[in-house]
């Protein structure tokens, strides 16, 4: 099934605003140290995979939420979404579109 970035950005109000900035309007995230979801969705190397495992894996200051995969992947197509290159979602894996790029900043 592929992700619904829409869904995804409901679920990250739900669940994630209280801590996050999850809106690319350059609002600062409500916790301190806490990023924005733009500076997760452009930091170098992010991506679905990246963000599976920062969902899966306790790490400082983060809860541990009960999402389904589903939930999971909404919210990450979300955040991914958030990207200035972003151009959708491959229908048959649901991997994002978004050119790879080398370190020299070249599309792959």
């Amino acid at each position: 099934q592929v992700p619904d970035r829409q869904n995804g950005l409901v679920l990250a109000q739900q669940a994630c605003a209280a801590c996050h900035a999850v809106l690319a309007d350059g609002t600062r995230s409500p916790k301190a140290g806490a990023p924005t979801f733009k500076e997760l969705a452009t930091t170098p190397g992010m991506n679905s995979m990246a963000l599976s495992v920062a969902f899966t894996t306790p790490h400082a200051g983060m809860p541990m939420f009960q999402l389904t995969s589903g939930q999971a992947a909404d919210i990450i197509a979300y955040i991914l979404s958030l990207r200035a290159d972003f151009r959708g979602f491959d229908p048959e894996g649901g991997r994002s579109l978004t050119p790879r790029r080398e370190a020299s900043g070249a599309q792959l």
